[in-house]
């Protein structure tokens, strides 16, 4: 039987409602906004140390990582601050970090240097995922309505007015500068170079083949943005108003066909079409997502003995299959930092050589744990992420990004934190009566 999209409340303390969905109390301006500012902090400083670097300041990586940690910290500090509302998960993501840690503590000792990839990108996840649960639910279709009005905006800038928006970001240098991608010497729209396109690669055909970043400045975040987005709209769909169905829907086809994402353009149709099917699913079937497209991969695209692979996506796929099957015990047990910065296509031997096996394992346990299943909307973001996540790592490991994660994660962590209150709810028990409703029968004596 289907759980209801929306948990019933209860009829002693009654709970705001929007659209039907319960949502949290009031709570103080400064901690009801601070979710939301961590998350456009999160998404739009790419474009704000672009303009910087642009505009008199020359930057450096180190300008980058600091600022994502400044990001993570502020976080951190908040999540400090209401630490004692941060259950139902706050042992098992606390927990979880320190197993990472563990991890990659190990392959630092094995390999003989200090790798913080790894703890970066889990921090993310476990940071924003706690973010999101102090996230007031009614405020989410408008934050994200204003998200997508900005990343429009500056998308129809990129594409009608390119030298403008040059002249805003300069991506080509800021990319050049922060991380050490040169510029293409034939080229002189001043674009990040791997935003060009090239001949033979998959397009719509728009702006003159050029894959549209907006402002993300690089091609792979917009993709990765778009489907996150699509998770967002499936999950909120039933409780959007018209208008913000229009703009959603259309934003999302209108950045796949900019940005010419082949695996966006998978993903978000397989996302719509499971709209009625994903509420109807068992909350044991999480687990099987992850191996099921390993598996179906390994039976359409593997071929033994080749390691030589085109750029598309059923190459990509290959080649993320050929790194693993050619692993060998050492890699699994040690990882190797070595090998890892040949893993840009691919996320799940990212995850084993920056990890071992035993990080890639727990990884799909600990989603498997952290996504919600209480309500039908829940069903539909959890089985959409793991298309998103299962999928994205076949081709890379970007869905690691801050302007991708954190997005993704605390939508979960406010949806986990809507279902357990329900749930809790749902559960407490009825208050006792103070007297009976009737008098006792008294007898009569005749």
């Amino acid at each position: 039987m289907t759980e209801p999209d929306v948990p019933l409340a209860t009829a002693s303390a009654p709970t705001p409602q929007l659209g039907g969905m319960p949502v949290a109390r009031p709570q103080k301006a400064w901690s009801s906004r601070m979710p939301w500012l961590l998350l456009w902090a999160a998404i739009f400083y790419n474009a704000v140390l672009g303009f910087i670097n642009g505009h008199g300041v020359h930057l450096s990586e180190a300008h980058v990582a600091a600022t994502e940690l400044f990001i993570l910290l502020c976080a951190a500090l908040f999540l400090g601050m209401r630490f004692s509302k941060l259950a139902p998960l706050r042992s098992f993501i606390i927990g979880s970090f320190l197993v990472v840690m563990v991890l990659v503590a190990w392959v630092s000792v094995t390999n003989g240097q200090i790798f913080l990839r790894a703890p970066r990108d889990f921090a993310i996840m476990c940071v924003f995922f706690l973010v999101g649960t102090q996230a007031s639910q009614e405020r989410m279709i408008p934050v994200f309505r204003i998200i997508v009005l900005v990343v429009l905006a500056v998308l129809l800038i990129e594409g009608f007015a390119v030298s403008f928006y040059v002249w805003l970001f300069r991506p080509a240098d800021y990319f050049a500068n922060t991380r050490g991608i040169e510029k293409l010497s034939v080229d002189t729209t001043g674009l990040f170079r791997n935003s060009l396109g090239f001949a033979g690669r998959f397009s719509f055909g728009l702006f003159d083949n050029r894959r549209l970043s907006s402002v993300f400045l690089e091609q792979v975040s917009l993709a990765n943005f778009a489907m996150v987005l699509c998770i967002f709209t499936v999950t909120f769909w039933a409780n959007m108003k018209r208008g913000d169905r229009l703009l959603f829907a259309f934003a999302i086809v209108f950045m796949i066909m900019c940005n010419s994402t082949r695996t966006g353009s998978m993903l978000c149709l397989l996302m719509a079409l499971g709209y009625k099917i994903f509420p109807k699913l068992p909350r044991w079937t999480y687990g099987m997502v992850i191996p099921g497209i390993l598996f179906i991969s390994a039976v359409l695209f593997y071929r033994p003995g080749e390691m030589s692979f085109s750029d598309t996506l059923s190459g990509r796929m290959g080649n993320t299959l050929a790194l693993l099957a050619h692993m060998d015990l050492g890699d699994f047990i040690t990882g190797d930092l070595v090998k890892i910065t040949h893993t840009g296509d691919s996320g799940y031997a990212y995850l084993v050589l920056g990890t071992t096996l035993i990080g890639l394992l727990y990884y799909w346990a600990f989603i498997w744990v952290l996504l919600p299943s209480g309500t039908a909307l829940s069903r539909r973001f959890a089985f959409c992420a793991l298309l998103f996540i299962s999928v994205n790592l076949m081709v890379g490991a970007a869905i690691f990004s801050i302007k991708v994660s954190a997005p993704l994660w605390l939508v979960a962590g406010c949806l986990a934190a809507r279902d357990f209150a329900a749930a809790k709810a749902n559960n407490a028990p009825r208050p006792a009566l103070s007297r009976p409703l009737t008098p006792p029968l008294r007898r009569v004596e005749g």
